[in-house]
């Protein structure tokens, strides 16, 4: 089975020459002078001051919204998420709501659905030709078409503000419930977020996306099983859970800060990149999304703190770390522990290379899987699992993006990211991360030759553990059994 033909897709274009709406209006009074490329941003550390960012946007959006993300869930986040694009369509604001394939399985009604209103369209990135239950199965005969992933996440409003960042549409990324990720978004005010359209413009009309409407027959969905859709999207967000949870936003610093005006915006240049949407098919690694940032990462003189979920070095990653030590570079890691992180397999391949960082002097730390009494800082919640990917060179420069440090990111999905050149947000998030001995980290270092765990930093006292703290025998077997497969590339 194929995918259809892409000559009934019409290509549209960001919406420009939209300075005299109202989110163009407040961009003029909080972003700096544009002639020398300064923009205003401010980071979104909070889960639910991040979802408030996204409806607060939303709501005052007048000409079009553009989203992209890789995993839209069908949960509460993502119908309140869903109901707030509805309603802007409804009053006249274009919509393109892009997401994903990989994970869109049993959903292709509720998209068909969203895309039947106007001033609405939907379209997914790389969609499997087979639809509905065996849609997996095309794995087996075109593995290296759908294993190419789009993992951009970005929502644009009015040409004129926008978020980037760390975050999926989905409750555990907005502190809604259970274990929850610890990410990062940028709120963007200022001419970066034009540079974000073209980005997204740039997927939309690739050859690598399809309207969900060529894949799924509108007249295949009678009108009961429509207003079915519409109904449960309303009575979902009637449900004494969700009201709790909108009364939870409502409660927060940033939505009544936002309310007065009173939002405190940081200032400096912006820059924005992003991997091309067939990075499957372009053999120039130039073109890449790590190429672009190397020169930055190149730059470190004194210091570089890197904030990666999914770590996997690789041999070249950890000889250009060795480097930086080597140059007087204070090299600092973060990552996800075993007990916290959600992807083992990826843990099974960051695990073979700890040792040889330690022993080229990188500081590494793990993310504890429950931490102390929630706070307001960054990775301050409990129970929650690192998911932001940013780093910091000499407390000066600032990524913040889409993008892990592994194999999957850098050669085969698809990935967004943004520098800011700002001293005082350098400093900011890396005062909000602060590692250290308060209960959230692990202090990795060599004990008898051997990876050890400590509760400080005091490497030269007897460990914590010497074995992955917080987790089972089995857990450990597991990751061990999985680390002798030749998947590395995969992860």
């Amino acid at each position: 089975m194929s995918l259809p033909k892409q000559e009934s897709r019409l290509e549209t274009l960001s919406i420009k020459n939209t300075q005299h709406t109202h989110l163009g209006k407040l961009v003029q009074h909080v972003a700096a002078d544009s002639s020398v490329r300064q923009q205003a941003f401010l980071p979104l550390n909070d889960g639910r001051e991040a979802l408030v960012a996204r409806l607060a946007l939303i709501q005052q959006a007048e000409k079009s919204i553009d989203v992209q993300y890789y995993l839209y869930h069908n949960d509460t986040v993502g119908r309140l998420f869903t109901q707030y694009l509805i309603e802007a369509s409804q009053r006249g604001v274009r919509v393109r709501l892009l997401v994903d394939d990989m994970a869109t399985n049993w959903r292709d009604k509720d998209f068909t659905v969203i895309d039947q209103h106007p001033n609405i369209e939907v379209r997914l990135f790389n969609p499997f030709a087979i639809r509905g239950a065996l849609r997996s199965t095309q794995f087996l005969f075109d593995f290296s078409r759908v294993n190419h992933r789009m993992h951009n996440k970005a929502l644009i409003v009015d040409n004129q503000m926008a978020i980037a960042g760390g975050r999926n549409i989905g409750n555990q990324y907005f502190s809604k419930g259970g274990v929850q990720f610890s990410d990062l978004d940028m709120l963007i005010a200022g001419s970066a977020t034009d540079e974000l359209s073209t980005v997204f413009d740039q997927y939309w009309n690739s050859d690598q996306v399809y309207s969900i409407s060529q894949l799924v027959k509108a007249d295949q969905l009678t009108p009961k099983a429509r207003q079915a859709v519409h109904q449960y999207l309303i009575d979902s967000l009637e449900t004494p859970e969700a009201k709790v949870y909108l009364d939870e936003l409502e409660q927060t610093d940033f939505y009544q800060r936002t309310k007065n005006n009173q939002l405190h915006w940081f200032h400096g240049r912006v820059d924005i990149f992003a991997d091309p949407p067939n990075k499957r098919l372009d053999k120039n690694k130039d073109a890449y999304l790590i190429s672009m940032l190397k020169p930055s990462l190149d730059d470190a003189k004194e210091s570089l703190f890197i904030l990666s979920p999914y770590f996997v070095p690789g041999d070249q990653g950890v000889a250009y770390l060795a480097e930086k030590v080597q140059q007087g570079v204070e090299v600092t890691v973060v990552t996800n522990s075993l007990a916290a992180t959600d992807v083992r397999a990826v843990h099974a391949g960051y695990s073979r290379y700890r040792k040889v960082l330690l022993e080229a002097g990188v500081a590494l730390y793990e993310i504890k899987a429950v931490q102390g009494k929630a706070d307001k800082r960054w990775l301050g919640s409990s129970k929650s699992s690192l998911h932001a990917k940013t780093y910091v060179v000499d407390e000066r420069t600032t990524f913040v993006g889409s993008m892990n440090l592994d194999p999957r990111s850098i050669d085969i999905n698809t990935e967004t990211g943004v520098i800011f050149h700002d001293v005082a947000l350098a400093k900011y998030l890396l005062q909000q991360i602060e590692t250290g001995p308060d209960g959230r980290y692990w202090r990795l270092g060599l004990n008898q030759g051997k990876v050890a765990w400590y509760e400080s930093d005091n490497l030269g006292s007897e460990p914590d553990f010497t074995t992955e703290p917080q987790s089972g025998f089995f857990s450990r077997v597991w990751i061990k059994f999985i680390g002798l497969f030749p998947i590395e590339s995969q992860l």
